[in-house]
């Protein structure tokens, strides 16, 4: 099955054929990562060209979206585990660490020279980059945490913006609206 993220018709379809063809989902892991200061076209939330008159003005706006993209990640499963309370579907927001992909292969030529040299001091593989996720998946006794945030497998405290039930759940209304979901 094709999936096209950025596509909502291809999400429909996606969907629509999965359910077709299978019974249940047992466990979903949404993991789109960006390297946002060299690709920041790829990043939901606020865009990039809002301020394009100045680079300083433009790489501040990145990485302002980044970090709202991230909020919102972590807004969105809040009130996904609020909304599934009582039904023994739980998910997480996970953070798998800075790890070492091809996403890099496009980037600058001078942050690469900067990466490649020093990137084994602070980047992870892509096991040790799953680690989260999976134990998130599989781990029995972490339910009560549904909708909190994890990092190297253990449940973290976010700063209190992301805590707010109010603004995860004006996300979620915002969202369906947006995708023509509302009820």
């Amino acid at each position: 099955m094709k999936l096209d993220l950025a596509s909502l018709d291809s999400v429909r379809s996606f969907c629509k054929a999965f359910l077709s063809a299978e019974p249940r989902l047992d466990i979903l892991i949404n993991n789109a990562a960006v390297l946002w200061f060299w690709h920041p076209m790829l990043i939901i939330g606020k865009f990039y060209f809002n301020k394009i008159s100045s680079p300083a003005e433009s790489i501040s706006d990145t990485l302002q979206s980044y970090c709202d993209s991230k909020l919102c990640n972590i807004l969105f499963a809040r009130e996904l585990a609020n909304r599934l309370q009582g039904t023994g579907v739980t998910c997480y927001s996970v953070h798998p660490g800075t790890v070492h992909t091809s996403l890099g292969r496009n980037m600058p030529s001078w942050i690469k020279a900067f990466i490649i040299p020093f990137g084994w001091l602070f980047l992870r593989t892509s096991t040790d980059g799953a680690q989260t996720s999976i134990y998130c998946a599989i781990q029995e006794g972490i339910e009560m945490y549904s909708g909190r945030y994890f990092d190297n497998c253990q449940v973290r405290e976010v700063q209190p913006q992301a805590r707010d039930d109010a603004v995860a759940k004006k996300l979620w209304e915002a969202s369906e609206r947006m995708t023509g979901l509302a009820s």
